[in-house]
C-alpha cells in the first residue's frame, strides 16, 4: 500500500485524512448580498421546468404501461417542434449558445 513521504500507516487501521472546507471567494458584484433583482424569474422558470418535465416523464410511462401508440407517434412532431425553437432562439440571439443542447435533448 502506498504511503505519503513522511507518514508511517497504522497495522490495521485505515488512515484518516484531513479535509479542510474552501469557500470561494465572491466577485463583488455578489458582495452586497445572495438576493436576486426582482424582475428576475429564474427561480420561476427553473419550477415551471421541472415541474413540466416532471408531468412529461409520468406521461410516457402512463402511456407506455397503457400500450398507447398514438401518443409515442404524436411525440416525434413535437420533439423536432421544440428543437427547431430552442435552434432558432440561439440563432436569432435570444438564447444563449448552451441552449443548443437544450433543443437537442
Amino acid at each position: 500500500m502506498p504511503t505519503l513521504p513522511g507518514s508511517l500507516p497504522t497495522p490495521g487501521r485505515p488512515q484518516s485524512v484531513k479535509l479542510r472546507h474552501h469557500r470561494p471567494s465572491l466577485p463583488d458584484g455578489c458582495r452586497a448580498g445572495l438576493r436576486r433583482a426582482e424582475e428576475d424569474h429564474t427561480l420561476a422558470f427553473l419550477t415551471a421546468s421541472s415541474m413540466a418535465a416532471l408531468n412529461m416523464g409520468a406521461y410516457y410511462v402512463l402511456a407506455s404501461l397503457a400500450d398507447w401508440k398514438a401518443f409515442f407517434r404524436w411525440t416525434v412532431p413535437f420533439r423536432l417542434l421544440t428543437c427547431a425553437v430552442f435552434t432558432f432562439a440561439v440563432l436569432g440571439g435570444r438564447a444563449p449558445s448552451g441552449f443548443f443542447g437544450v433543443g437537442l435533448w
